[in-house]
């Protein structure tokens, strides 16, 4: 079983895994970007280096997650670079045994878990990336 970061945004609990995970950063100031929209959060500094932040609490539950006190920030390597995405908070590292694909809110889909008497939804990092990095291209 792979090794997954499971955190929360909004009532759900989802999971990426943690092979790619970089770090798990505490609330900071974002430098906004204009012309973004909500979901991206800014930009951060993280070890001398300027992070792009998304919100997946826009994708994911509708409602910026940066807003909230104690957000964290998960850093994720995809396509060569390090991405932060922006949660309500991070709740354990888990080994999960993901099932069936399902769809999700934000046009993703998710793997169902079982996890501490609860559910936990398996997420493709690379689907999560690159729906959020879409509308930044266009």
């Amino acid at each position: 079983m792979l090794q997954w970061v499971v955190r929360t945004c909004g009532v759900a609990r989802e999971a990426l895994a943690l092979e790619r995970a970089r770090g798990l950063l505490t609330p900071r100031a974002y430098t906004r970007l204009p012309a973004t929209g909500p979901i991206v959060a800014g930009l951060v500094g993280v070890r001398s280096r300027v992070v792009t932040c998304f919100d997946l609490g826009v994708l994911l539950a509708g409602r910026p997650a940066r807003l909230l006190p104690d957000h964290r920030v998960l850093l994720v390597e995809h396509a060569g670079r390090v991405w932060g995405l922006v949660v309500d908070g991070a709740v354990g590292v888990a080994a999960l045994a993901p099932g069936d694909r399902q769809a999700l809110p934000g046009e993703l889909s998710g793997r169902a878990c079982a996890w501490e008497g609860g559910a936990v939804w398996a997420l493709d990092l690379d689907e999560v990336c690159e729906r959020l990095l879409a509308p930044v291209a266009a």
